[in-house]
Protein backbone atom coordinates (compact mmCIF):
# COMPACT_ATOMS: atom_id res chain seq x y z
CA UNK A 1 0.00 0.00 0.00
CA UNK A 2 1.21 3.60 -0.34
CA UNK A 3 -0.04 7.07 0.28
CA UNK A 4 -0.99 9.62 -2.25
CA UNK A 5 -1.23 13.36 -1.50
CA UNK A 6 -2.65 15.75 -3.98
CA UNK A 7 -3.02 19.53 -4.02
CA UNK A 8 -5.92 20.58 -5.91
CA UNK A 9 -8.87 22.99 -6.73
CA UNK A 10 -12.08 21.74 -4.75
CA UNK A 11 -13.82 22.15 -7.39
CA UNK A 12 -12.20 19.39 -8.88
CA UNK A 13 -11.77 17.15 -5.70
CA UNK A 14 -14.37 14.42 -6.28
CA UNK A 15 -13.59 13.97 -10.29
CA UNK A 16 -9.67 13.34 -8.70
CA UNK A 17 -11.07 10.63 -6.31
CA UNK A 18 -13.65 9.17 -8.93
CA UNK A 19 -9.93 8.98 -11.29
CA UNK A 20 -8.20 7.69 -8.20
CA UNK A 21 -10.99 4.82 -7.57
CA UNK A 22 -10.77 3.54 -11.35
CA UNK A 23 -6.97 3.36 -11.09
CA UNK A 24 -6.41 1.98 -7.60
CA UNK A 25 -8.20 0.27 -4.59
CA UNK A 26 -8.59 3.39 -2.36
CA UNK A 27 -9.23 3.45 0.64
CA UNK A 28 -11.06 6.66 2.18
CA UNK A 29 -10.23 10.03 1.21
CA UNK A 30 -9.21 12.52 3.75
CA UNK A 31 -10.14 16.53 3.02
CA UNK A 32 -8.17 19.18 4.54
CA UNK A 33 -7.77 22.88 3.25
CA UNK A 34 -4.60 23.52 2.00
CA UNK A 35 -1.91 26.11 3.58
CA UNK A 36 -2.49 28.62 0.60
CA UNK A 37 -6.31 28.59 2.41
CA UNK A 38 -7.30 28.36 -1.46
CA UNK A 39 -6.86 24.48 -2.22
CA UNK A 40 -7.52 21.66 -1.19
CA UNK A 41 -5.55 18.36 0.00
CA UNK A 42 -6.48 14.95 -0.40
CA UNK A 43 -5.05 12.08 1.15
CA UNK A 44 -6.13 8.81 -0.12
CA UNK A 45 -4.26 5.09 0.68
CA UNK A 46 -4.20 3.29 -1.96
CA UNK A 47 -2.95 -0.50 -3.43
CA UNK A 48 -2.59 -1.34 -6.77
CA UNK A 49 -5.26 -3.47 -7.81
CA UNK A 50 -4.76 -7.06 -8.46
CA UNK A 51 -3.82 -8.56 -11.64
CA UNK A 52 -6.97 -9.93 -13.61
CA UNK A 53 -7.52 -12.91 -14.66
CA UNK A 54 -5.77 -14.53 -17.74
CA UNK A 55 -7.46 -14.97 -20.68
CA UNK A 56 -8.74 -18.37 -21.53
CA UNK A 57 -7.05 -20.38 -24.42
CA UNK A 58 -8.96 -20.29 -27.60
CA UNK A 59 -9.82 -24.05 -27.16
CA UNK A 60 -11.28 -23.10 -24.06
CA UNK A 61 -12.99 -20.04 -24.81
CA UNK A 62 -14.88 -21.72 -27.93
CA UNK A 63 -15.47 -25.17 -26.77
CA UNK A 64 -19.38 -24.32 -26.69
CA UNK A 65 -19.60 -22.41 -30.19
CA UNK A 66 -20.96 -24.16 -33.14
CA UNK A 67 -18.48 -25.03 -36.03
CA UNK A 68 -17.75 -22.67 -38.82
CA UNK A 69 -19.66 -25.10 -40.97
CA UNK A 70 -22.82 -25.23 -38.86
CA UNK A 71 -22.99 -20.87 -39.27
CA UNK A 72 -22.10 -21.30 -42.39
CA UNK A 73 -25.15 -23.76 -43.16
CA UNK A 74 -27.31 -21.62 -41.38
CA UNK A 75 -26.45 -18.42 -42.73
CA UNK A 76 -27.14 -20.09 -46.31
CA UNK A 77 -30.40 -21.59 -45.16
CA UNK A 78 -31.37 -18.03 -43.68
CA UNK A 79 -30.34 -15.92 -46.78
CA UNK A 80 -31.78 -18.35 -49.09
CA UNK A 81 -35.26 -18.37 -47.53
CA UNK A 82 -35.91 -14.40 -47.77
CA UNK A 83 -35.21 -11.18 -50.29
CA UNK A 84 -31.23 -9.63 -50.06
CA UNK A 85 -33.24 -7.07 -47.18
CA UNK A 86 -36.14 -8.01 -45.85
CA UNK A 87 -35.03 -6.23 -42.01
CA UNK A 88 -33.41 -9.40 -41.17
CA UNK A 89 -32.24 -9.51 -37.09
CA UNK A 90 -28.96 -8.38 -36.49
CA UNK A 91 -28.45 -11.86 -35.48
CA UNK A 92 -28.27 -13.11 -39.13
CA UNK A 93 -25.89 -9.86 -40.23
CA UNK A 94 -23.64 -10.49 -37.51
CA UNK A 95 -23.08 -14.24 -38.51
CA UNK A 96 -23.21 -13.74 -41.92
CA UNK A 97 -19.92 -11.16 -41.67
CA UNK A 98 -18.57 -14.26 -39.12
CA UNK A 99 -18.58 -16.30 -42.08
CA UNK A 100 -17.55 -14.51 -44.82
CA UNK A 101 -13.88 -14.94 -46.25
CA UNK A 102 -11.71 -12.45 -45.85
CA UNK A 103 -9.87 -12.89 -49.00
CA UNK A 104 -10.37 -14.79 -52.51
CA UNK A 105 -10.24 -18.12 -52.27
CA UNK A 106 -8.22 -18.04 -56.04
CA UNK A 107 -5.38 -16.38 -57.20
CA UNK A 108 -6.26 -13.37 -58.77
CA UNK A 109 -5.99 -13.18 -62.55
CA UNK A 110 -4.37 -10.29 -64.43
Amino acid sequence: MFEIRIICDPADADRVNATLSEAFTTGPVRQHQARDGQRTRLYVTADHRPEPEPCPAPEEAYALAPSIISEIGWTARTAADRPFYDGSGREFWLRKAVTRPTSPPGPLSA
